[in-house]
């Protein structure tokens, strides 16, 4: 988390180096990140863990 918008684009280029999923949520000090964004961001890394999942999983043949 960051306090600046370079500072959290900064911190995003090294995230994403490491093939991180990163989203940068501008939200005023001291509210909370809004809960549709929360749900949003719940959603696609579930969808990236199923992903993941299903391109790991070894298939058998016969």
């Amino acid at each position: 988390m960051s306090y600046s918008l370079t500072a959290a684009e900064d911190r995003e280029k090294q995230l994403t180096a490491d093939h991180a999923a990163v989203r940068i949520v501008e939200v005023a000090i001291g509210q909370d990140v809004p809960a549709t964004v929360l749900a949003e961001m719940r959603t696609e890394a579930e969808a990236r863990l199923i992903a993941s999942s299903a391109s790991a999983t070894p298939t058998a043949s016969c």
